[in-house]
């Protein structure tokens, strides 16, 4: 590979006399700024970006670590971080943690090492065995650093996620609205702020409502384990008569909810109606299209991108949570 050397040596000039012709710098002549660039074009140079890093020059590269990219409500959220980098001058490096914190703080060091510019986490989940600190080395070496979707609350640094307890509460008013008062909420086994706060907006909706909550009315369930899903989803209609709607944690969880009721000879919407939370892209082609509280996951990654840009140009100022409120239920067949 061509590199500022072998260029220096083609044109018997010093390596700190390409870099100036390079880089737009005075002290090189126009004619030879303009041959050494269309050398380094014709002869396909590409910049040692950790070179620069090592100066301590901006690379103009943030990090992206996702808790579980086979979440299709994540690609937006990644869409829209690009769309902002990209307007900015930016490039991102993009991680997958697969909900595993170590995984994470692996990769967070990596993207140390490759001297990037910022870091926009999505959380993995908390896992019992996990010591506290998980982001001690973000703190050490101070680099500017945001959450987005999730957030730890022991660790202070902006954060922009969706409005999870307005949003339950439009789920679970919509189903109200319909008729429906005996409505129970399936959420995740993840122990993760999203799930939380969604349980926060399930019970103030329903209590405002005047409608009894009790142990049986919560219910987490892991759609990973289909066997286990399946055995929970059984023991759940053994109880149809306790309930005619679901609020499912977010759209997958309700994709495998219609399944599992249709596997066990139940109509949905007629026997009973389901919500779900994100309108991702398959939303609209579940076996039954699915009713589903909107969040715009363009945006959010879009917004975090701006944020955490904002956090490298000026690390001085006070760090903020911004809430993305849902803005309205797009209406389908399962409800």
């Amino acid at each position: 590979m061509i590199t500022i050397k072998s260029i220096a040596e083609n044109f018997k000039v010093s390596a700190a006399t390409v870099s100036k012709a390079l880089n737009g710098l005075p002290g090189v002549s126009d004619e030879l700024r303009g041959s050494i660039i269309n050398y380094a074009k014709e002869n396909n140079y590409i910049p040692n970006m950790f070179g620069r890093g090592l100066k301590g020059e901006t690379l103009k590269v943030i990090g992206v670590i996702i808790s579980d990219n086979a979440n299709p409500t994540y690609s937006m959220v990644i869409k829209g971080i690009e769309a902002q980098a990209e307007l900015c001058g930016f490039n991102i490096i993009l991680c997958n943690s697969h909900e595993d914190w170590k995984k994470e703080q692996k990769q967070i060091r990596v993207l140390l090492e490759k001297k990037v510019d910022g870091i926009l986490i999505v959380p993995s989940a908390v896992a019992r065995d996990e010591p506290s600190g998980r982001y001690d080395i973000l703190d050490a070496v101070k680099i500017p650093s945001i959450m987005a979707i999730r957030k730890i609350e022991s660790y202070c640094c902006d954060i922009v996620t969706s409005d999870n307890v307005f949003g339950a509460k439009m789920a679970v008013k919509y189903l109200l609205d319909k008729g429906h008062t005996k409505i129970i909420h399936i959420t995740t086994v993840l122990n993760i702020s999203t799930s939380s706060e969604r349980i926060i907006g399930f019970k103030q909706a329903m209590e405002r409502a005047g409608l009894e909550i009790d142990e049986q009315s919560i219910i987490a369930m892991d759609y990973s384990d289909q066997e286990a899903f399946q055995n929970a989803m059984s023991q759940l209609i053994k109880r149809k008569a306790d309930f005619s709607a679901i609020f499912a944690f977010n759209d997958i969880m309700a994709f495998h909810v219609i399944k599992a009721l249709h596997s066990f000879g139940l109509s949905v919407p007629k026997d009973v109606a389901v919500i779900g939370y994100d309108n991702n892209d398959f939303a609209d082609f579940c076996s039954v299209p699915l009713t589903t509280v909107h969040s715009d996951s363009f945006y959010l990654g879009f917004l975090a991108a701006a944020t955490l840009l904002e956090r490298i140009h000026c690390e001085s100022t006070p760090y903020s949570e911004k809430l993305i409120k849902p803005k309205r239920i797009i209406e389908r067949d399962s409800v």
